[in-house]
């Protein structure tokens, strides 16, 4: 997503992103997130369609494999794991875990004196 701070703008980027016939997202079989059950949906996308989603980039050989667990009952996610892989680079793997959906949140504003 851009710079938007409007969750709701986020969700449409995300979703707007996920129609375009590039990304296909696939559902694999259903697995098992520690004692949860889950949805796993995967995401490859080839040089060829990173070069049509992003044509003002150099991607060359790159491809990026994308693998989402999405909690069955709550539909929240659970985890995503994301490999990019280009000959030029090597590969790059990043691994989110996510939790604690729906908790309260608090925030403190930092003491005066750190703020600049």
């Amino acid at each position: 997503p851009g710079e938007s701070t409007d969750p709701s703008a986020v969700i449409k980027e995300i979703a707007d992103f996920l129609d375009k016939p590039e990304v296909a997202p696939t559902k694999k079989d259903d697995a098992t997130c520690g004692s949860r059950n889950c949805y796993q949906v995967v995401i490859n996308l080839t040089a060829d369609d990173l070069e049509t989603l992003m044509p003002d980039q150099d991607i060359g050989d790159a491809t990026v494999v994308a693998t989402i667990f999405v909690e069955k009952d709550t539909l929240h996610p659970v985890s995503a794991t994301v490999t990019v892989s280009a000959a030029k680079v090597g590969e790059l793997t990043v691994s989110i875990a996510m939790s604690a959906w729906d908790k309260s949140v608090t925030i403190t504003a930092p003491p005066a004196d750190q703020v600049e």
